[in-house]
């Protein structure tokens, strides 16, 4: 399964990797409006490994709920995630993360 809000891609995994080390539940942050793309829930685990890719696990029946200000309400199943941020190219700074 896919989901997305905004420039935040999240796909089901079977397995999140090892060596993932746990932190804050927010996937990414708006760069203008100060937004986060955030979970609000305790049955949601975030992961990030040395490459800074995101991982979620949702460990309960409980839905997650990723919630932002300015998009629609993303509700995640029981199961485990890979977040990918939408990249853009600029010709002066090269490869950089869309910021909402």
């Amino acid at each position: 399964m896919k989901y997305t809000q905004g420039d935040v891609f999240i796909e089901s995994i079977d397995k999140i990797p090892n060596g993932v080390k746990k932190k804050d539940n927010i996937l990414a942050y708006g760069e203008i409006t100060g937004h986060r793309h955030r979970f609000e829930s305790k049955a949601i685990q975030v992961f990030v490994d040395e490459d800074k890719q995101q991982f979620i696990e949702v460990s309960n029946n409980e839905e997650g709920l990723l919630v932002h200000e300015e998009h629609d309400t993303v509700h995640l199943p029981k199961g485990k995630y890979k977040v990918r941020l939408q990249k853009e190219y600029d010709v002066v700074e090269g490869t950089r993360q869309v910021m909402d």
